[in-house]
């Protein structure tokens, strides 16, 4: 009966406690936790199919976090949206903690958590328990922290908040529900469901409490425009008897109403199933209904949708309901915010999807949520499990086959920092050639110049970071493939573009016996990938990241010097229309005897744009080719030249040793 009991109460705030306690937390077998030596349970590796950056937004710099139960233990992860190893940065055992017993241990537990809008920060419910569970018996109690997503120190912001929370799009203030439902108190004396909504400055300078009301409220998002917060509402916490309604709550008419009232409540003191939650600024978006509704939502990027998971659960009296028959009645849908428009684009056929957090891609094309591995885990969850039950998964929102991701759930994705950093100086091995590496962070789809010179510059890096771990900079030929069958340098360069995972995905290089087209079925996956490098400011704005076949993009191709053969000048040619480039080269910085500050290697594909990892024209032209923009010299500055640049310096500036 325990394990029931549980079930109803997760169904309260929308969501497990813990992932791999959904069905038994509370239930005794709890106790058969894992101890302290046996925290590292599982090594295995965990495969990341990270094909998720579909969008044509700029992936470099952002993250997903998620959580993960991996290592047997909750922690916080993140990674990169367009590849990388999951990197933990939140959780784990708190060193040299005081007052425990010889061999306990004292962990720290992350559960929902959620990034900043800025990408900045991030909010985790988290709670510290002792270990080995045998020996910890007192009442969890979770906490808030807010941290930074570059890790380091954590600040424990409030001790009062339930599990769902969010951000307020200027990323300075949260809303938490709080409530005294969860309380250990509440086990001596009952007391009704009722629940305060609070919004709290990130800085800790005050907070506002906007709601108080019977019943059961949570924060599920923060409107674009930082109006309105999405709420949802529940009449009971037990879920034969519950009421279920999603509205909008104007924050401003809240904050007035409930100053001007006291905080005096609305609405029937026990939350009363058919009693209707009314004024305060709330506007309903689906109205009450006798049994369970939205669990969770999200705002679009954009504000125009919103991705919730929705139960169709219809309850029949007071009779138990069998986990599995709970779990099959979720569905992921997208709803219009005046709730007159709904459509299912996702419900699987077996009772796996989950109803915990879930979230946008930036570019709003894509919602990352959870569902379970195997059905079995719903209906005979393991009490021990030593890594994890559930995986995150990626949907178009236009439906369609799902894509999984990788282990782990309460995915979030966030764009960029939109923030400056001091840019510093890489010297080339001969002390001439130096390349910038600082990046100006600027909102994805900003057309403008600095976000495109930081293209151009992520790019020189990379190029920098070749030709250091590669004496000769010599780029490997399929000698017997046409040029534009063959693989660009781009290629060979990807593993310094923080993209080695594609680079190992693709087989086209003579030197690994693996003589292929670079669009070999054996690589379409890796080359329809979205390099975020290699997406102008101005592909993004457009949308532009893929051509008709799928192939991704590049809007930055290398410069093969001046006139229609210098693409094909072999390595250490002394012709003088040689340039940085060529279809089997990259120059050498001490081969750059015309001067780093007067010879251009990269510039902006205007149109004509083609694969990155085709060679040819697609990612190695000559000057003459250029349409205006931005070039990217050897010494790492970046210029802006237009159509009517007189043609003499552009040759000059595009040949590395012609003496002019």
């Amino acid at each position: 009966m325990k394990t029931y009991r549980a079930l109803m109460g997760v169904a309260v705030v929308a969501a497990a406690v813990s992932v791999p306690l959904l069905f038994w937390a509370g239930d005794e077998d709890a106790a058969a936790r894992p101890g302290p030596g046996t925290v590292e349970k599982s090594t295995r590796a965990e495969p990341t199919a990270l094909a998720v950056a579909d969008a044509a937004v700029e992936t470099g710099g952002s993250w997903i976090s998620f959580l993960s139960h991996r290592t047997g233990r909750n922690l916080l992860y993140k990674m990169r949206p367009d590849g990388g190893e999951p990197q933990p940065f939140f959780g784990g055992e708190i060193e040299a903690a005081p007052g425990l017993a010889e061999g306990a241990v004292w962990w720290r537990e992350p559960h929902w958590s959620r990034q900043s809008p800025d990408g900045r920060f991030f909010l985790s419910w988290a709670v510290d328990r002792g270990l080995p569970v045998q020996r910890h018996k007192t009442p969890p109690r979770f906490l808030l922290h807010l941290g930074r997503m570059e890790g380091g120190p954590t600040r424990l912001i409030t001790p009062d908040a339930e599990e769902i929370f969010t951000w307020s799009p200027d990323s300075r203030r949260f809303a938490y529900a709080r409530s005294l439902w969860n309380n250990p108190m509440n086990l001596f004396h009952h007391v009704e469901p009722r629940t305060q909504l609070v919004v709290a400055a990130v800085d800790g300078s005050g907070e506002t409490v906007i709601l108080d009301r019977p019943g059961l409220w949570a924060p599920l998002d923060w409107s674009l425009d930082g109006a309105r917060l999405l709420v949802s509402y529940g009449s009971s916490p037990s879920i034969q008897s519950m009421s279920m309604a999603l509205f909008e709550l104007d924050i401003a008419k809240a904050e007035a109403d409930a100053e001007s009232a006291g905080l005096r409540s609305r609405g029937a003191e026990k939350g009363d199933a058919e009693s209707v939650p009314e004024g305060g600024g709330l506007r309903a978006i689906l109205p009450l209904k006798r049994g369970l509704g939205a669990m969770v939502g999200r705002y679009s990027p954009d504000g125009k949708t919103i991705a919730v998971v929705r139960s169709t659960l219809q309850t029949e009296g007071d009779a138990l309901i069998a986990p599995a028959r709970y779990v099959a009645s979720f569905e992921l849908g997208l709803l219009d915010p005046d709730g007159r428009a709904y459509r299912v684009i996702y419900k699987p056929e077996k009772p796996i999807l989950f109803s915990g957090p879930i979230c946008w891609s930036p570019d709003g094309r894509s919602i990352l949520f959870a569902q379970y591995d195997r059905p079995e885990q719903v209906v005979t969850p393991d009490p021990d499990p030593d890594s994890d039950v559930l995986s995150i998964w990626s949907i178009g929102r236009d439906g369609g086959e799902p894509r999984r991701i990788t282990g782990g759930w309460s995915a979030d994705w966030r764009s960029a920092p939109a923030q400056a950093s001091s840019p510093s100086a890489r010297t080339a091995p001969d002390g001439s050639a130096r390349v910038l590496s600082g990046r100006v962070e600027k909102p994805a789809h900003s057309v403008d110049p600095d976000a495109a010179a930081n293209s151009l510059k992520t790019v020189g890096v990379g190029i920098m970071n070749f030709q250091q771990a590669r004496p000769g900079s010599k780029v490997e030929k399929l000698s017997r493939l046409p040029v534009d069958r063959q693989a660009s340098w781009i290629v060979a360069v990807l593993p310094h573009l923080t993209r080695g995972d594609l680079h190992d995905r693709i087989h086209a290089m003579v030197t690994d016996g693996d003589d292929r087209p670079w669009d070999d079925a054996a690589n379409r996956g890796a080359v329809s990938e979205v390099v975020a490098p290699l997406v102008t400011p101005e592909m993004a704005e457009s949308g532009t990241v893929r051509d008709p076949s799928g192939a991704g993009l590049t809007g930055i191709v290398g410069i093969s010097g001046t006139g229609p053969d210098s693409p094909a000048l072999p390595e250490g040619s002394r012709d003088p229309s040689r340039g940085y480039f060529g279809y089997y080269r990259i120059a050498r910085p001490d081969e750059v005897t015309d001067g780093a500050s007067s010879t251009a290697m990269l510039m902006e594909a205007r149109s004509r744009r083609g694969p990155w990892a085709q060679n040819g024209p697609s990612t190695t032209r000559p000057i003459e080719s250029f349409e205006g923009g931005l070039v990217l010299m050897a010494d790492g500055s970046v210029r802006s030249l237009t159509r009517t640049t007189d043609p003499k310096l552009l040759r000059a500036m595009s040949t590395i040793a012609a003496k002019d």
